[in-house]
């Protein structure tokens, strides 16, 4: 019998880890806070278990989020994030008008992955629902994530009529403390 706790323990103990992975870090998300809270409302939900984490959890977290939410919102989500706003949104009726979506590194785990995720966010492909609700989806990506392949924001572009692709060198997997071209773009949306 599958055990999913005994799955994510095996993982835990086979995971590398640098030196860097037991300090605090600030990160650009906390930046993007600082840097437009006194424009816009944001939120920036921890999402239950990320080491471990299961579709059916978020989605009830997220759940929990959306009264609190107005419309003509701009959703972010990066790397496991952004796979979860793909699958949510492919999936769900959105209340709320949505006038972006932003996915940073975001994995795409439909037909056609090359990725084992180890994760059930998985989905299938039927993008119409985020095209008719979402009127921009904009896509960020570094062509030097080691985490992430770049080829798979290209696959989100290809398959979205409504994304543009902006490719940025040198980012990594977005492991930086500051990301301007993002608060540039969320400005420029609301200009």
């Amino acid at each position: 019998m599958y055990d999913v706790k005994d799955d994510f323990l095996s993982r835990l103990k086979e995971r590398k880890v640098a030196r860097e992975d037991f300090k605090s870090k600030t990160d650009w998300k906390d930046d993007l806070e600082v840097k437009l809270a006194s424009d816009f409302e944001i939120f920036a939900p921890r999402m239950p278990n990320r080491d471990n984490a299961k579709y059916v959890a978020w989605k009830i977290w997220f759940d929990k989020l959306l009264p609190y939410l107005e419309d003509d919102l701009t959703l972010v989500g990066s790397s496991l994030g952004g796979l979860f706003l793909v699958k949510y949104l492919s999936e769900n009726i959105f209340p709320k008008m949505i006038r972006s979506l932003i996915l940073v590194a975001a994995p795409y785990n439909g037909k056609d992955s090359k990725h084992d995720l180890e994760t059930d966010f998985s989905f299938n492909d039927n993008f119409k629902q985020i095209e008719d609700e979402v009127e921009e989806v904009l896509l960020f990506h570094s062509t030097d994530d080691k985490v992430v392949p770049f080829s798979d924001s290209q696959i989100y572009r290809d398959r979205l009529s409504n994304a543009a692709l902006v490719s940025l060198d040198n980012r990594g997997h977005f492991d930086i403390d500051v990301f301007p071209e993002l608060i540039e773009k969320i400005k420029a949306i609301y200009s």
